[in-house]
């Protein structure tokens, strides 16, 4: 179906209500400028009642069944359905939504949702989400939240701007990752929780998926994020907060990688920490940007500086020195992550081929539906003055419990 532009919204898909008519379990709502994309039947109608309740409409809500998001199928109807919102110039702002799925389908669905032009309400029931708001892509922990968000962001007028970062930069084709060098732990985890959001495998020596663990700590593999404050690093050696000798070393090894874009460290002030360390690090960073451009690479660094201007340091004087020397500076760990995230997303080819788009015409033409089995869903569509036709059918054994066993038993 996907092969020839046609979408198949289940199978266990009961609710969608489509060019102002509600298929299967529906509500009646007003039109607005909200689609709706939903792994759930029940969220679906909740979503469009409390977005109606509270003033607001919808486009479309395009049920697609909830085994289409597990991995066999790999969110074929999904994909669609948003594509479809995607285009269509009714639609201001997209919600999708789900009963609970793994965390490799939401990492998976996330990264479509960022090529997406406009602003996607995310409601994966039981997903921790790794940031409030991560580009076009806001996240909301209840139906009702994502309801009130999609409308008061509908009611916006400036959503194209912030939402995606303008990050693209002259990369060579080798460049395709991103090497974060942390001397904070809680700083390098935050950020790989982020990056979830962009990319499903990020290797590290503190990794969140056991199977992304480094083989050896001394190597960058793909996506790779660091803690040079654990054990492995510190061993004989003085922490890189106060000592950065064995950072500058790792950062001109992966800055000589031909295959990274982006080095991510941080710089963490305050009392007990180096006393200027952006004065060590920006020669280093400098000459490092000089090497990459004359092999004909753009090599992006970026600094998550921690710090106050009360700080011994004087986080002021320190971001200055990083800037000068063409670092990009970030003062949040999930906005570095965000920032760094979209520049990978940019780099990103392995991405699922696209989908032949779905042709969803609402230019007049009322909806025609075959009803086949429930004639209640029959007579449903005809009262909202949809053409029908029904088609009379019942299961085996009309489910009766005890003609069903014996078709069990004549099976076997």
């Amino acid at each position: 179906a996907a092969d020839k532009g046609l979408l198949v919204m289940g199978p266990d898909c009961g609710t969608a209500v489509i060019d102002g008519v509600g298929l299967g379990f529906a509500n009646q709502s007003q039109s607005g400028s909200v689609g709706i994309v939903a792994a759930s039947g029940t969220g679906l109608q909740a979503l469009t009642v409390t977005i109606d309740n509270l003033g607001s409409g919808i486009t479309n809500a395009i049920g697609t069944g909830g085994r289409d998001l597990n991995q066999q199928v790999g969110g074929i109807t999904s994909r669609q359905a948003l594509d479809v919102l995607n285009r269509d110039t009714n639609t201001k702002v997209i919600i999708l939504t789900s009963k609970p799925i793994s965390s490799r389908s939401a990492m998976e669905l996330i990264q479509v949702l960022h090529a997406l032009e406009k602003p996607v309400v995310v409601n994966f029931l039981g997903y921790a989400p790794p940031a409030y708001q991560i580009g076009n892509v806001f996240f909301a922990s209840t139906l009702r939240e994502a309801a009130k968000l999609a409308i008061e962001l509908c009611d916006k007028l400036d959503l194209s701007t912030n939402m995606k970062s303008d990050s693209q930069k002259n990369f060579a084709s080798s460049q395709r990752y991103i090497r974060g060098l942390f001397s904070g732990g809680t700083l390098a985890y935050e950020t790989l929780l982020v990056l979830r959001a962009f990319t499903t495998g990020v290797y590290s020596n503190i990794p969140i998926d056991e199977s992304y663990k480094l083989d050896d700590h001394a190597s960058s593999h793909k996506h790779t994020i660091i803690d040079m404050g654990e054990d492995e690093f510190t061993i004989g050696r003085l922490h890189p907060m106060i000592d950065s000798d064995l950072r500058l070393r790792r950062f001109q090894q992966e800055a000589a990688d031909p295959e990274t874009a982006v080095i991510l460290l941080d710089v963490v002030l305050g009392y007990g920490s180096h006393s200027n360390p952006a004065a060590e690090l920006a020669p280093i960073i400098s000459e490092a940007k000089s090497l990459a451009r004359r092999s004909g690479r753009h090599l992006e660094v970026v600094v998550l500086v921690v710090g106050t201007v009360s700080d011994p340091q004087d986080v002021v004087a320190q971001t200055s020195i990083l800037r000068k020397a063409g670092a990009h500076i970030e003062t949040n760990a999930d906005e570095a992550a965000i920032y760094v995230g979209n520049i990978i997303s940019g780099l990103n080819t392995t991405s699922k081929a696209s989908l032949r788009p779905v042709v969803l015409d609402s230019s007049g033409q009322s909806l025609a539906a075959i009803n086949v089995g429930l004639e209640s869903f029959y007579e449903s569509l005809i009262r909202q003055g949809a053409e029908a036709i029904h088609v009379d059918w019942q299961p085996p054994a009309q489910g009766k419990d005890n003609l069903m066993d014996l078709l069990a038993k004549m099976k076997s």
